[in-house]
């Protein structure tokens, strides 16, 4: 078969098709509402493994700890991580801002523990803070169902 041949087949195979969907595709309705679907479902357990890393967090610099903030700290980093998988529900913009905290969560809480390594209290309060009040705002997505 030449390209003649070729081209005229893919034209009746799209023209096929096109009719296909114009009979058995249905209309959109104009009066139908958005599906009323939610991404806290899927994401509280991870927003309440978060909570629980932060406790956590509280608890060891209240100790005096500060060595030992990393498991805690980066157990909130990778649980962030897994958000934007979990949220598919969300608008756009929204998931963008949640993906696009990936990685400022994850350097907050770098630079909280290079703080508890080095036994700098001062930093380690700033930056338990800095990364309270990143997540925040961010929790406050998953929060209102009427805001998704």
């Amino acid at each position: 078969m030449n390209c003649r041949g070729t081209l005229a087949r893919a034209a009746v195979l799209l023209s096929v098709a096109t009719a296909t969907l114009a009979v058995t595709a249905p209309a959109p309705c104009a009066t139908a509402a958005p599906p009323a679907s939610t991404a806290a479902p899927a994401t509280s357990a991870t927003w309440k493994a978060i909570d629980d890393n932060l406790q956590q967090l509280d608890a060891l610099i209240h100790a005096g700890r500060l060595g030992d903030l990393g498991h805690a700290a980066y157990g909130i980093a990778n649980l962030f991580k897994t958000l934007p998988a979990q949220s598919a529900a969300l608008p756009a913009g929204k998931l963008a801002l949640i993906s696009n905290n990936v990685k400022v969560v994850g350097a907050l809480v770098s630079r909280l523990d290079k703080a508890g390594e080095s036994g700098n209290k001062a930093a380690v309060d700033a930056g338990l803070k800095s990364l309270k009040d990143t997540l925040a705002p961010l929790r406050a997505i998953y929060a209102s169902p009427a805001a998704n």
